[in-house]
């Protein structure tokens, strides 16, 4: 998804109305809203609740954090520990 360009702001005067679709396999994961000095991540899936909230220099930062957590995800099947996506505060 492309940023639309508007010029609308938050109440705190933070957002810019741009946004990009975070993907998991053709999934959202969830949506970086352009923030003052980066974005901020608001996850889609329960799966990337640890990244919800947070805030990044850069798309491209998102996605590699989305990257990382997916890879910490079990494979289905796996035995063993199981790592879980609640939110970290």
């Amino acid at each position: 998804m492309d940023a639309s360009q508007s010029t609308q702001t938050d109440a705190a005067g933070e957002y810019d109305g741009s946004a990009w679709v975070i993907e998991l396999d053709d999934e959202a994961a969830g949506v970086a809203f352009a923030v003052r000095g980066g974005v901020r991540f608001a996850a889609a899936d329960t799966r990337f609740w640890a990244l919800d909230g947070e805030r990044f220099a850069s798309v491209a930062k998102a996605h590699a954090a989305r990257r990382r957590l997916a890879q910490l995800r079990p494979q289905p099947g796996a035995v063993g520990r199981f790592w879980s996506a609640s939110p970290v505060r």
